[in-house]
């Protein structure tokens, strides 16, 4: 029996071990992040104190006056403009493009690695100010839910009469259907499935291929194309 002890003892004690360490890696992970996100952000340009950084629509979209699908239309971008951002709020991000400030649904803009922590970041700056403003006055900024699906009805439909003014009502139907077929592009990809967990790239001079990962499924892209496709169980 007193052995037993001894060897329950010593197994406690790997465990609180284990347990410790684990909790040593996922502070030091948590502090690599924090310290790659500063690092990007201290590398986007800044003005004054607004950081701003260039990038790309992925399909036509309209600049707005507020974060708001029912506000007014300032101006149109195209796939393919280059903008900046300024700001990010609630899924939009404000943008700079000929000295025009305005607000463009995060949806027309290609996400990459760091837009992501971009994003992250002047979400945290502009929840902050809200806060602060919502602690001085007591006026109620929240939307009641039928507002809330109104706007979110008005959104959907503004992104699917976009994509059936590009693509056509059958391609569409296709992709609000949530279909994927070879010869298809990464934006028709992303309409139909989202945007994938991961996307891993290679170049070469044969071009560009990526492989998009999604919860059980495997996109093969080659400039762009889906050639392969591959499910998982």
């Amino acid at each position: 029996m007193e052995k037993l002890g001894r060897i329950k003892g010593e197994v406690l004690r790997i465990q609180t071990d284990i347990q410790r360490k684990n909790d040593t890696i996922s502070t030091l992970k948590a502090q690599i992040e924090l310290l790659e996100n500063q690092v990007f952000i201290s590398k986007s340009q800044i003005h004054g104190r607004k950081i701003t950084f260039p990038a790309t629509v992925k399909m036509d979209g309209k600049v707005r006056s507020s974060n708001d699908p029912f506000s007014d239309i300032l101006a149109n971008v195209y796939k393919g403009d280059t903008v900046r951002l300024t700001g990010y709020q609630d899924g939009y991000w404000i943008t700079s493009k000929n000295n025009l400030l305005g607000y463009l649904s995060e949806l027309y803009i290609t996400d990459t690695d760091e837009t992501k922590i971009l994003k992250k970041e002047l979400q945290k700056q502009y929840e902050s100010q809200r806060d602060s403003v919502r602690k001085a006055t007591p006026k109620d900024y929240e939307l009641s839910d039928r507002e809330r699906q109104a706007i979110k009805e008005k959104f959907e439909q503004e992104i699917k009469e976009a994509v059936i003014e590009k693509y056509g009502h059958i391609t569409a139907q296709q992709l609000f259907s949530h279909f994927y077929w070879i010869g298809m592009t990464s934006d028709m990809a992303q309409i139909s499935l989202g945007t994938p967990t991961t996307i891993n790239r290679s170049v070469g001079s044969w071009g560009k291929n990526e492989q998009w990962v999604y919860e059980n499924l495997y996109l093969y892209f080659e400039n762009g194309k889906l050639t392969s496709y591959q499910k998982s169980k």
